[in-house]
């Protein structure tokens, strides 16, 4: 995480499922899209980014007449976005390509945010199942529409507690002066095996 990140519980979430990033092919909008249709959902759903497949989406979201539900806000920074993560009841990453660590979701978890991620890459790592939010097969929108619909039947506790897991979880792996300790104890414990020699 990068220096300074704030991590504290958000009080004052709102009903909305949230994307932020680029808006392209391998983040998996489309399936989320699709996800979302199928799964007729009250909830808003926004789209915070900018990206090549921006026109598909709004043209796909205008054929399905989800206008008023499927929010486009363009790119966004700051404090306008951190409002945006804040605010969200999770946030979503069904990419469909080999994601790393990525700082939406780290950036989401921070904030206690439930995220749901797709099974690929490294972001499993990152998302415990169950516990700090969910994990659908990419390039699914069946399993990422019974994703959404498990976030939606939480109950005030169970939201709360995965709430609770997530921002635990980004205490623990995240933050940047606990890597540094545990990178500094690897280099002490790897010229201790070398017999204090330079390696």
């Amino acid at each position: 995480m990068p220096v300074g990140t704030e991590y504290k519980l958000c009080s004052n979430a709102k009903d909305y499922f949230l994307f932020f990033g680029r808006i392209s092919v391998e983040k998996g909008l489309m399936s989320l899209v699709k996800a979302y249709h199928k799964g007729n959902f009250k909830n808003k759903l926004y789209l915070v980014g900018d990206g090549p497949l921006r026109e598909e989406l709004e043209n796909y979201v205008k054929e399905n007449n989800l206008t008023e539900k499927v929010i486009f806000t363009g790119f966004q920074s700051g404090d306008a976005l951190k409002k945006y993560v804040e605010e969200a009841k999770c946030v979503i990453l069904p990419s469909e390509w080999y994601e790393n660590g990525p700082y939406s979701i780290l950036e989401a978890i921070a904030l206690g945010k439930p995220a749901i991620v797709s099974n690929n890459g490294g972001l499993p790592e990152i998302v415990d199942d169950g516990k700090t939010g969910f994990i659908c097969e990419p390039n699914n929108p069946d399993s990422l529409c019974a994703c959404l619909e498990k976030m939606n039947n939480l109950t005030e506790d169970e939201y709360l507690a995965m709430s609770k897991a997530a921002l635990e979880k980004a205490r623990e792996n995240c933050d940047c002066e606990k890597y540094y300790e545990k990178l500094m104890n690897c280099y002490k414990d790897l010229i201790k095996a070398k017999g204090g020699k330079k390696i």
